[in-house]
């Protein structure tokens, strides 16, 4: 919109202000005549002064709305009319503040608890990430389809990455490798994540350095000759203070040495959360690395024609690599698909739950509208009678409510800026930890989202009590003295129905949320995490090559920290099965899965030492455990799992029989044993089979880089990390040992999502709970003030009060049981829902309804029997004589 014409539209807006204000003043002389005359005709109905004068009051606002809406015509005056409702209905709700608090505070509550989970999946999936166009950015996969039908993805090889390269369907690649390194020097030697990255970084990914340099195109052309580094911000603060002099130093890690030419910004560590970038030139014959590789399609490129490269590249590579798997593929996925993984359920699980307490403190707000506008049926009678349309009196109704709902967004906002303190976690690693990105900032997006769901609220919460309102001339009518008809009576049912169901969907979800948690807290893992420490270190290549040299140093390691009092078992693994972290292998099995590669079954890759089972308490079923013989002199053995044999050899006798690896020439393995199954930590399509070979037979590939151990041990197991550290710097001072945690402590903390989840959902059900019953409770003890009269006309007639208290009783269940029907039906539908989001989430039981039911109906039960006590206790004469 054009300056000049926003100029006059505030121009054209003041002056309507200005002319309504003058149009108030010319209407005070006759609101001062009308209130004296109404009041002498309130005083001759036999109120008292003090009443009079209220009643008088309550009528001259109504003549002030009715003349403002006979005299109003036009855009002007609507806007106008508009002004004066806002102005009313803030006037009122300021001089009630026992009414208003209660709504502002429940709204607040449903509005925040949407507003922070929101502000979580607008962080995730709608808020940009901090790189140039990042939609255009694809993660690039090799991608296989095993014998059982599954297509799974894997880093991609050097030769695909080369093949992709010469392709030029992408504007530019990056090919990113990481590796576990030690940094030496002045201080102890630490482990870092290096990241080698391939020339493509600033076209595809373009983040620079907050300080110094990016990489010259002459040191990305000599990769890591060129001796030049870029390290994190954490790393950059830790290990030299934050001093600018850090440029220009050098790192060495291990045998290298490197000068650092950059810091990369703060909270930057992409990815794998790296500490230090070092170019890299790829090597198509290097088969012992694989890559993320990242593309930037082309402005002009279509995501049609950018599938259609893929499957041009896929055709080229397996043309180019006749070994290649025939099931082969160049798979892809969005920047921000590959960033979230499956870490977005429990939050997605969440934003899909508490939208259900919101429409209740919707609800319970209109319940409490309603009860309000049935108390003011005069007030709408004296302004149905004075000329007031039924329009403008919805208006006036749905206006307070209004306000009262934008009042509470405001409250909302509040809360959810403390909630998202505490929920922040629900936010995927990869994009906290790697991209610096936290759920702190309230964008215009939350803004937007926040006012419009108050908007919403308040338009769900006061329409009902807003129809009321417009036909309360006729509700009187209906109800003579009562002041509240039949219409009233079938909404307030309809209300208890409404928070009863909503509270079952809310309290069932609540449930399914912590039976997701608990199930996965309890699930069986194969091992046992208790007493058991964990440790990490990385040899390094320079001083520990592959093959021998490698076995011994593990075997060394795992001699010394045995040697430690308390210390019974050390075994030693390539994944810790909690991390999240795996290796696969495609294998072959002899006589049925190895005519052709396509065949291959891919399964877990673990490469072990001989007491790791001993040391996890993982069962051995059948055969024998390996031993330090079976080492690269003696004949290929392997372990396989009891799920993997009942695959493969269902019936037959697993031990002595033969499998490989789905790579030519590579030799066959005799099964000779047959262990429990263990349940890794990875992602939700990784195999189930495990096979385990021996470290010392299988130390030269590139799985063997990472160790970890396994201490099991007598007391706790925390309290002996320094010896352990201390044990590893005996055999080598220059090892770097992390990662040291107790097992059980490392469950918990993987489950921390769901276990915030589950306890955010507890607490969002635990305030329904509380809103439906004071709703229910509410409804009751208004419906018994307005069958007073008839209540007592009962008592007179001989009524007793265990039957007056069965009557109210028996309104209240009877709506419960309904309400608890329906929300059967939602909780039903919700279910499945959370199936498709949790992992533990089963089908709906019975039970899981019969749990949440039992505490509503108790609350329904205290919430009724309360007013139907105060009405078996009335007077009979009192009642019968009550307006």
């Amino acid at each position: 919109m054009p300056l000049p014409q926003i100029l006059r539209s505030l121009l054209f807006g003041i002056r309507a202000l200005w002319r309504a204000r003058q149009r108030d003043q010319e209407l005070d002389e006759e609101l001062r005549d009308y209130l004296d005359s109404s009041a002498a005709a309130h005083v001759q109905r036999g109120l008292t002064p003090a009443a009079a004068e209220r009643a008088a009051r309550l009528g001259m606002g109504s003549v002030a709305l009715v003349k403002e809406d006979v005299r109003a015509t036009g855009w002007e005056a609507q806007l106008q009319m508009l002004w004066q409702d806002v102005r009313f209905g803030f006037r009122l709700l300021r001089r009630s503040p026992g009414f208003t608090v209660p709504v502002v505070l429940t709204l607040a509550l449903g509005i925040g608890g949407n507003t922070a989970i929101f502000s979580l999946v607008n962080t995730v999936f709608f808020r940009p990430l901090p790189l140039t166009k990042p939609d255009r950015v694809l993660r690039l996969l090799d991608s296989f389809r095993g014998a059982d039908g599954h297509r799974r993805t894997f880093g991609m090889h050097s030769q695909n990455v080369d093949a992709l390269a010469r392709d030029g369907a992408f504007d530019s690649l990056v090919a990113l490798s990481g590796q576990n390194l030690t940094l030496v020097g002045r201080d102890s030697p630490e482990r870092v994540q290096v990241i080698y990255r391939t020339a493509g970084w600033q076209p595809t990914l373009s983040v620079r350095p907050f300080l110094g340099r990016d990489f010259s195109a002459e040191e990305e052309r000599q990769g890591i000759d060129s001796g030049a580094a870029i390290v994190s911000y954490a790393l950059w603060q830790r290990r030299f203070g934050g001093s600018p002099a850090a440029l220009s130093s050098t790192i060495q890690l291990e045998d290298r040495t490197y000068t650092i030419v950059g810091v990369f910004p703060p909270g930057f560590s992409f990815p794998y959360e790296a500490d230090v970038w070092i170019p890299f030139v790829v090597d198509a014959a290097d088969r012992a690395r694989d890559f993320a590789v990242f593309g930037r399609l082309r402005d002009s490129v279509t995501p049609q024609q950018a599938q259609q490269a893929l499957e041009r590249v896929s055709t080229q590579i397996k043309a180019e690599y006749p070994e290649t798997l025939p099931g082969y593929a160049v798979s892809s996925i969005t920047l921000r698909q590959n960033l979230v993984d499956n870490q977005d359920s429990t939050m997605l699980a969440l934003l899909s739950i508490v939208g259900f307490l919101l429409l209740l403190a919707c609800i319970n707000v209109a319940n409490l509208v309603l009860a309000r506008s049935v108390s003011r049926a005069r007030e709408f009678t004296v302004r149905a009678v004075l000329g007031a349309s039924r329009w403008r009196q919805f208006r006036q109704m749905l206006t307070e409510t209004v306000l009262l709902a934008v009042i509470g967004g405001a409250a909302g906002l509040l809360l959810a800026a403390w909630l998202t303190q505490f929920m922040a976690v629900l936010i995927p690693s990869n994009i906290s930890d790697q991209l610096g990105m936290d759920a702190g900032g309230m964008d215009g997006r939350v803004l937007v989202f926040t006012l419009v769901i108050s908007l919403l609220a308040g338009v769900l919460a006061g329409v009902a009590p807003a129809v009321a309102s417009a036909n309360a001339a006729q509700t009187l009518k209906e109800a003579g003295r009562s002041s509240s008809g039949p219409a009233s009576h079938r909404l307030l049912n309809a209300f208890i129905v409404a928070q009863t169901g909503l509270a079952v969907v809310l309290l069932v979800g609540a449930g399914l949320m912590l039976q997701n948690f608990l199930r996965l807290q309890h699930r069986p893992l194969g091992f046992d995490p208790h007493q058991l420490l964990t440790a990490e270190f990385t040899p390094a290549v320079a001083s520990y090559a592959p093959g021998v040299a490698r076995t011994r140093l593990m075997h060394r390691v795992i001699d010394g920290v045995e040697q430690l009092p308390g210390v019974t078992a050390v075994g030693a693994t390539i994944v810790n099965p909690l991390g999240g972290g795996t290796w696969g292998a495609p294998v072959a099995i002899e006589g049925r899965l190895e005519s052709a590669a396509s065949d291959a079954y891919n399964v877990n890759h673990r490469l072990i030492s001989p007491a790791l089972f001993q040391a996890m308490r993982i069962p051995l079923l059948r055969g024998r455990l390996f031993t330090w013989d079976d080492d690269e002199r003696r004949p290929g053995v392997a372990i396989v799992s009891d799920e993997m044999a009942g695959r493969f050899w269902a019936g037959e006798e697993v031990l002595g029989k033969r499998l490989r690896i789905a790579r030519p020439n590579t030799p066959w393995l005799t099964v000779v044993g047959v262990v429990g199954n263990v349940s890794d930590a990875g992602d939700p399509g990784d195999p189930a089979e495990t096979w385990y070979l021996p470290y010392a037979q299988q130390s030269t590939e590139a799985a063997a880089q990472t160790v970890h151990l396994m201490i099991r041990t007598q007391a706790d197991p925390v309290a002996l990390a320094a010896d352990v550290q201390r044990a590893v710097g005996r055999v080598d001072s220059t090892l770097a040992i992390y990662g040291i945690t107790a097992m059980d402590q490392y469950f918990s903390r993987s489950l921390r999502r769901e276990r915030l989840g589950a306890g955010a959902m507890i607490a969002f059900a635990g305030f329904g709970l509380i809103l439906a019953a004071m709703g229910i409770y509410a409804v009751i003890a208004f419906a018994v003030l307005q069958r007073t009269q008839e209540i007592g006309l009962r008592m007179a007639l001989g009524a007793d009060r265990r039957s007056i208290v069965g009557l109210v009783l028996e309104r209240g269940l009877r709506l419960g049981l309904i309400g608890l029907a329906l929300g059967a039906l939602g909780a039903a539908a919700l279910n499945r829902v959370l199936v498709s989001l949790l992992s533990e989430i089963t089908p709906l039981e019975p039970s899981v309804i019969l749990v949440a039911a039992a505490p509503l109906l108790l609350c329904i039960v205290l919430a009724c029997y309360l007013p139907a006590w105060r009405a078996a206790r009335l007077d009979p004469l009192a009642a019968l004589r009550s307006d």
